[in-house]
């Protein structure tokens, strides 16, 4: 169960050797969130990275990634309660927020609204590539009726 989990065991990426990593403190039984900040190059996306691989995602930079119990036992987490976990990392921002520096304020747009922000500007730059298609052509034509 996942409320046994007391750390991760990885390989790749930034950790070249297999790694034992003290994440949560599972004596006290209660839900628990671990915040993982440092500087660059320190890991944290490869952490990120062994999560999502037990998550199921495809993270060919990870060899492998298990969750272990206080006593070191490789957990079997069933996959209801892996949903469970959720990864907040710069894949996560780059999916699902965008910062628009419109108006007087940066604005934040979070999770269907940045989907939709995303749509509309392709569409934008389709309409500005149909645009000048069109004065093109435009040009074409009255250069024709005046010769």
């Amino acid at each position: 169960m996942i409320k046994n989990v007391c750390g991760l065991k990885l390989m790749g990426a930034n950790f070249l050797q297999s790694t034992e990593l003290s994440l949560f403190d599972s004596s006290k039984g209660v839900d628990r969130i671990s915040l993982l900040y440092g500087k660059n190059g320190a890991g944290k996306s490869t952490i990120s990275k062994a999560f999502a691989k037990i998550k199921g995602v495809d993270e060919t930079e990870i060899s492998y990634a298990e969750l272990y119990d206080r006593d070191a036992n490789i957990l079997s987490i069933p996959s209801e309660e892996i949903d469970r976990i959720e990864i907040f990392n710069e894949k996560y921002v780059d999916d699902n927020i965008r910062f628009s520096p419109d108006g007087l304020d940066t604005i934040v747009v979070i999770g269907k609204q940045k989907d939709i922000d995303d749509k509309i500007a392709i569409e934008n730059k389709k309409f500005i590539e149909i645009k000048e298609r069109y004065n093109s052509q435009k040009k074409n034509v009255i250069n024709i009726i005046i010769v």
